[in-house]
């Protein structure tokens, strides 16, 4: 009985194995053949170089920003001086045929360059109003008060007048001659004027 059921037993391993080896077979052929991966195959171009090709494109897009905000920023215009800017407006129009458009263009230009000048309180008024704040200005002077006074309502005077004609004024000649004065008063150098005195001698 006990060898009935031994041999029993080892029919049954020896089953198992068979079966086994039969189901493990398949896997054991595709295993051989399968290629081996080939270890001379040279790494593609984003494995070598991904990294660097980020970086570059990182850079590339730092550069065009900041060369898009210098050329779009806004670019601050020089300021010139009062009496710098009024001379070149006062040039310009003695060039020009001398009638009511010059004559209020070379008005308004004297009064902003005297305004800036004396510091006076800025806002439109009428000729009469700016004459009175130069009279009673302490560092305008009566006399300097009262040639500019009488120009600006000789300008406009002739720049109202309904009849044409009659002799120039030189207008802007002589408001840059109103400008050299307020300079003088002002305590500023005049430009392009000088003394002899102040200039060294020279020895022979």
């Amino acid at each position: 009985m006990e060898t009935c059921t031994v041999a029993a037993m080892w029919r049954l391993k020896v089953l198992k194995g068979v079966v086994g080896l039969v189901f493990s077979a398949p896997a054991f052929v595709f295993a051989a053949s399968a290629p081996e991966p080939a270890d001379d195959i040279p790494p593609r171009f984003w494995e070598r170089y991904g990294g660097w090709v980020v970086i570059g494109a990182i850079l590339l897009l730092g550069l065009a920003g900041l060369a898009a905000w210098i050329f779009c920023r806004p670019r601050r215009e020089a300021v010139l001086p009062p009496a710098v800017r009024a001379r070149r407006t006062l040039e310009a129009l003695s060039r020009q045929t001398e009638n009511g458009v010059v004559l209020s263009l070379v008005g308004q230009a004297l009064r902003q360059y005297v305004a800036a000048a004396f510091e006076l309180p800025p806002g439109q008024c009428t000729t009469a109003e700016f004459c009175h704040a130069l009279a009673v200005h302490p560092q305008v002077g009566p006399d300097l008060s009262a040639g500019l006074g009488e120009f600006l309502h000789r300008c406009d005077e002739r720049k109202f007048s309904p009849t044409a004609g009659g002799p120039s004024l030189g207008a802007a000649a002589r408001a840059l001659e109103f400008v050299d004065q307020v300079e003088a008063r002002r305590g500023a150098p005049v430009a392009g004027a000088g003394s002899v005195e102040d200039s060294p001698k020279r020895t022979a």
